[in-house]
């Protein structure tokens, strides 16, 4: 059994304890004399509850809790009335009595709260009957059972509740003067004659008084006791209406006194009397009382109410301390035992023999029928027998073996003790071999007996032969030296196991020979666990051999392996403890390892590692015993604990942690709620300073559990919260964040963390709209300068640009003004030679179209582009003068094609004459042949085509005769059309370009010259 106690003066100061009661949280709730405490797991608090004009639930005497199935806790006070505590919305009401008042409750000192299967609320009250409250109206319908009898004389008995209970749609009632049955149908009250319906009334002695609390036993008997009688319980049949008197005290015995309460627990009835507990079989009504019974030793006395939560674990209380316990359900525990008992033999059926490992006490148990027996007796009681004791051993002829430090024992059935069978203490200092600290009884009644200092001496038990197997290392036929033998074990082929300080080896029963394994020959897969002092050792049914140190931990290796690797097994692989202290194989092949932290089961399918610890009553660093019928036996502090290894199962408890209170700057935020019912809270930005109280639910073992907390979005890491039951934080930044708390029993799983959401509001400094408005701000600021910035530039660049254009426009200016001036002059030397030659009539004809062409040059002289039209009349008048000065050596054909409008199309000003006039000077007048000048204007796509070709001597020939030409002028009419030709790009956006094509016949001699000017507006 697992026991706690909390005791009133560490925990309660003066306080009593009245009635226990458990929230649909967990939570366990005590009223007390001081009021109400509420225990989180981890401490006792008074609950801060609003209620109605009150600021909390006063701390006065409360007498009894219910909870309903609403989750609601009623709270009856001893003379303050009754309290309705809604823990969902953290708020409670407060009913009080008043007189004049038919629809409250009916007196404020509240004795009994009862809810029955409809779920309608009974209140007992005291010296004024009971009520029913009315939800629908939210208050009382009052019943006084004396009015209800019409018994006016002792009313103050009758009416005053003292227990209350609904069964069999009937409201059952005791009172200060007896039982009371309501029909809450027909709102009538039965008074059930307890006296006159006793079947063994000779067994009352006194007269029938007030019923102090009943126990259900089906749908129609009850058990009840009384305040005055006597260890007496009533037997109260409803369905016969019969009562019988149940005497739980023999004649002449001393256990008298008044029960304190009675509570049904599987098959039997336990009546709680003082210091004394009166066990009842309901089968047969028989009467044990168990204070003389040790596994009810550690039962707490004066038990006023016995409360079973729903994990299970039974709560009492006694006046003025609270306890918890929990007892292991697959586990037959036997108390009294010597706290050294730890040699445990299986004798036959349900017969153990036990001895204590450090003196030489044992004893004998017999467990039949649940019951136990036990008795101790003093054994080994030669001079040389106190030493300490080895494993019990048994032989087919010869008994039972075991032995101690200097000598084997025998046991002897008729003196019912050990005999020495073999005294070695001479032996032992003859050859040096100082105490024996280990022994084992083989198969083949071979005794092994480790020796502290050399070696093993083995005892053939029925010749008493005795064989030295030393220590020396120059032997083949030898032990693994300088260690002390012990942990023996015979595997299924006869080998003998053993283990060393100094490693382990083995006896090989068929060369008769050691195998040894020093751990200087053997390696493990964790550098960290070396396995070097061997204390156990084990080889299961996977034909694996399990080697356990008391400090070096657990490992295996296949048997067979010459220089074995041995697989450790750790913390890491699920073990909770490598303190070895016993190894077990039980019959399904599993090993069993006792460590500090308890026991640890290791399946040998697949290795899986279960636990069991202090929280199902399992003791730590104990022995282990296979017993006869495959259970598993343990001796530890004075008491057997039996198993079988197919029943037990690990008790995981995954702890509920619970969010408690909710401080800002140390204040509590009330938020109209349970703590548990909120998942996420809103704070404003100055709301960023905040701690957080929170708890674990682990009643039984809270030294066992462990919490950790994280806040994310602040914390990366988990933060152990050791003995903190809250978490600080300040100064946290806006934005969303997830709280969470999870816990779990020593180092088992983790529970699933109790998760709270917790939003901060930022400051508006802080918020994306701020930003975003900063953002748009500096945008706007950073667009005006950049605007600003852009428009300067531009302001530059038109200036630079304007700059560029009238320099360019006085460029073209210029080339217009040096073209035209070459241009008059040769028009001029042709007139001179005119007039030269006496030609007067040709002069005057040159003259006149050289008016003309002045004329028109001098009208477009101011415009930038010319129409197409003008600049062709322009074109012909010149091409006409050219002819003239050449005595009409060629001939010229101007063809505008159908898709020109020449009257729309502009052009630069005479950028087609120089072309002309190097085709006419360069290359026809050199031949006397038909010359022809062909000028062409086409529209191809968006592109204007100008062609001018000749058919004279070609461009090679022209520089060729131009080059041979003693006097040659410099010919600046092509330059300064290339110029204007790249200024007028720039200046208009028109893509101008030139292409020279020389004209050539089938024999590669020139034909003449092809000039294409395209034109192209961009």
């Amino acid at each position: 059994m697992n026991l706690r106690t909390f005791e009133n003066v560490k925990t309660f100061p003066d306080v009593t304890f009245q009635d226990i009661a458990e929230d649909d949280y967990g939570f366990i709730w005590l009223a007390t004399n001081r009021g109400l405490f509420k225990f989180d797991g981890i401490e006792f608090k008074v609950p801060v509850i609003p209620i109605d004009s009150h600021q909390i639930v006063p701390k006065e005497l409360f007498v009894n809790l219910m909870k309903d199935r609403q989750g609601r806790i009623w709270a009856g006070s001893f003379s303050n009335g009754l309290f309705l505590i809604d823990l969902k919305q953290n708020k409670a009401q407060h009913f009080l009595s008043q007189k004049d008042a038919e629809n409250t409750i009916s007196d404020n000192r509240i004795k009994k709260i009862f809810e029955d299967p409809n779920g309608r609320i009974w209140v007992g009250c005291h010296k004024e009957g009971f009520c029913l409250y009315r939800p629908e109206t939210n208050d009382f319908q009052r019943f006084k059972p004396s009015e209800m009898l019409n018994k006016k004389e002792n009313a103050r008995f009758l009416d005053d509740i003292t227990s209350l209970y609904f069964r069999q749609e009937k409201l059952w009632l005791g009172t200060l003067d007896r039982l009371l049955c309501f029909d809450p149908e027909t709102e009538t009250l039965e008074h059930i004659d307890v006296e006159n319906l006793l079947i063994n009334r000779e067994a009352l002695k006194k007269s029938f008084s007030a019923v102090r609390n009943m126990c259900w036993l089906d749908d129609h008997r009850f058990l009840f006791h009384t305040y005055t009688s006597d260890n007496i319980v009533f037997l109260y049949d409803v369905l016969r209406k019969k009562c019988e008197v149940i005497r739980l005290t023999p004649k002449n015995s001393t256990n008298h006194g008044n029960g304190s309460s009675i509570h049904l627990f599987g098959q039997s009835a336990f009546y709680f009397v003082g210091e004394n507990i009166a066990k009842i079989n309901l089968h047969d009504w028989s009467v044990k009382w168990m204070n003389n019974e040790e596994r009810y030793s550690n039962l707490p006395f004066n038990i006023g109410h016995i409360f079973v939560d729903s994990q299970h674990n039974k709560w009492a209380f006694s006046r003025n301390q609270l306890y918890l316990w929990e007892s292991s359900p697959s586990a037959i525990t036997v108390s009294g035992l010597a706290n050294s008992a730890e040699v445990l033999f299986h004798l036959e059926a349900n017969n153990y023999f036990f001895l204590n490992e450090m003196d030489t006490k044992g004893g004998f148990i017999n467990i039949e029928n649940g019951e136990i027996e036990l008795s101790s007796e003093q054994f080994m009681k030669e001079k040389h027998s106190t030493n300490r004791v080895a494993n019990l051993y048994k032989t087919q002829k010869q008994g039972i073996f075991t032995n101690n430090q200097a000598s084997i024992f025998n046991w002897n059935g008729q003196s019912s003790s050990f005999n020495p069978f073999l005294n070695l203490s001479d032996y032992s200092k003859r050859n040096k071999l100082g105490d024996f600290i280990s022994g084992f009884l083989d198969l083949q009644n071979i005794y092994w007996l480790g020796t502290k200092n050399d070696g093993i001496v083995q005892v053939d038990i029925e010749t008493k032969e005795k064989k030295w197997v030393k220590n020396t290392p120059e032997e083949s036929n030898r032990i693994v030296y300088n260690g002390y033998p012990r942990g023996f074990f015979e595997d299924d082929l006869g080998n003998v196991w053993f283990g060393t300080d100094r490693g382990f080896g083995y006896y090989n029963s068929n060369r008769s020979h050691f195998v040894n394994f020093p751990y200087e020959s053997y390696k493990t897969d964790n550098p960290r666990i070396n396995l070097k002092s061997i204390s156990k050792i084990k080889k299961d049914s996977k034909n694996r051999i399990w080697l356990a140190g008391e400090a070096d931990g657990l490992g295996y290796f296949e048997f067979g392996e010459s220089n074995p690797i041995i697989k450790t097994i750790s913390t890491k692989d699920g073990l909770w403890n490598t303190r070895i202290r016993d190894l077990l194989i039980d019959q399904s092949g599993n090993i069993w390892v006792s460590h500090w932290r308890g026991l640890s089961r290791i399946f040998s399918e697949n290795l899986r590692i279960e636990n069991y610890g202090k929280e199902i009553g399992m003791p730590n660093y104990a022995a282990l015993t296979l017993l006869n019928d495959g259970t598993i036996g343990i001796l530890k502090n004075g008491k057997l604990l039996q198993f079988q290894p197919d029943s037990l199962s690990p008790k995981v408890v995954f702890p509920k942690t619970t969010i408690n209170d909710f401080k800002v700057f140390d204040e509590s935020l009330n938020l109209g709620k349970n703590w548990l019912d909120i998942e996420q809270i809103e704070l404003s930005y100055a709301q960023n300073f905040f701690s957080i109280d929170f708890g674990v639910i682990n009643f039984l073992n809270p030294e066992l559990t462990e919490i950790q907390y994280k806040l994310e979005g602040v914390q990366k890491e988990w933060t152990n919260a050791e003995n903190r039951t809250y978490a600080s934080f300040a100064n946290v930044g806006g934005g969303d964040y997830e709280f969470k708390v999870r816990a779990r029993i020593q180092n088992g799983e983790w529970a699933k963390p109790h998760i709270l959401n917790i939003f901060i509001a930022s400051p508006f400094w802080e918020t994306w709209w701020f930003y975003l408005l900063i953002a748009l701000i500096l945008g706007l600021i950073i667009y005006g300068l950049y605007l600003n910035k852009v428009k300067q530039i531009r302001e530059k660049e038109i200036l630079k640009s304007q700059f560029k254009i009238q320099l360019a426009e006085v460029e073209m200016i210029a080339l217009r003004a040096q073209m035209n001036p070459h241009f008059l002059f040769n028009c001029l030397n042709s007139i001179k030679l005119f007039i030269v030659e006496n030609d007067t009539q040709a002069a005057s004809d040159y003259l006149t179209k050289f008016s003309k062409l002045i004329r028109l040059i001098l009208q477009n002289s101011k415009s930038k582009m010319v129409l197409l039209s003008d600049e062709l009349k322009a074109l012909k008048l010149y091409i006409e003068m050219e002819k003239m000065r050449f005595d009409n050596q060629f001939e010229y054909r101007i063809i505008v094609a159908e898709n020109v409008s020449p009257h729309h199309l502009e052009i630069p000003q005479l950028i087609l004459q120089p072309f002309v006039e190097n085709a006419i000077w360069h290359g026809l007048v050199h031949e006397d042949r038909p010359n022809l000048l062909k000028i062409s204007i086409e529209k191809r796509d968006r592109k204007t085509l100008c062609i001018i070709e000749d058919n004279g001597i070609g461009r090679e020939e022209a520089h060729n005769r131009k080059r041979n030409h003693q006097f040659h002028k410099k010919s600046m009419g092509m330059a300064i059309t290339q110029n204007r030709i790249e200024l007028t790009r720039n200046l208009y956006q028109i893509e101008t370009k030139v292409e020279i094509i020389d004209l050539k016949d089938e024999n590669g001699s020139a034909t003449g010259t092809r000039v294409v000017l395209s034109i192209l507006a961009i």
